[in-house]
C-alpha cells in the first residue's frame, strides 16, 4: 500500500484496508521530530472493544481505556504484549512514499475494528 509523503501531516490520518469483507484500520502521521508513525488503529488488548484511537495533541489516545502515547515513541513492538499500545506497524519511506506491505496487514487481521 502506497501513501503519498504529500499526505503524511502532523494531524494522523487514518486509512483502510479491506481484508475481503472487513477492513482493517491504521493511522500515519508526522510527529514533531519529523519522522513518519504507523500503527494499527488497535492495540493487543483494547482492540475487542473496537473504539481505536484519536488524536490530542502530540499524543494518541485509546478510545476504551483512555491511556496517553506521546506519538514520537510510536513505530515500535509492544515488548510487553498484553497491554495498550497502538499496534506495531512498519513502514518504508521510499522516494515521495510511505510503503506499507500487505502481508503486514493481512498478517493482523485479527485487529480489525
Amino acid at each position: 500500500m502506497n501513501i503519498p509523503l504529500s499526505e503524511v501531516t502532523s494531524n494522523a490520518k487514518w486509512y483502510g484496508y479491506d481484508l475481503g469483507g472487513e477492513k482493517i484500520r491504521f493511522f500515519v502521521v508526522k510527529t514533531s521530530d519529523g519522522s513518519i508513525k504507523t500503527a494499527f488503529d488497535a492495540c493487543d488488548v483494547c482492540y475487542r472493544y473496537k473504539k481505536g484511537y484519536r488524536q490530542e495533541g502530540d499524543y494518541m489516545v485509546c478510545n476504551n481505556c483512555g491511556n496517553r502515547y506521546p506519538m514520537v515513541g510510536l513505530g515500535t513492538e509492544n515488548k510487553n504484549p498484553g497491554g495498550c499500545w497502538p499496534g506495531y506497524l512498519p513502514n518504508i519511506i521510499q522516494g515521495d512514499n510511505v510503503l506499507i506491505k500487505k502481508s503486514d496487514l493481512e498478517n493482523n487481521r485479527w485487529r480489525v475494528l
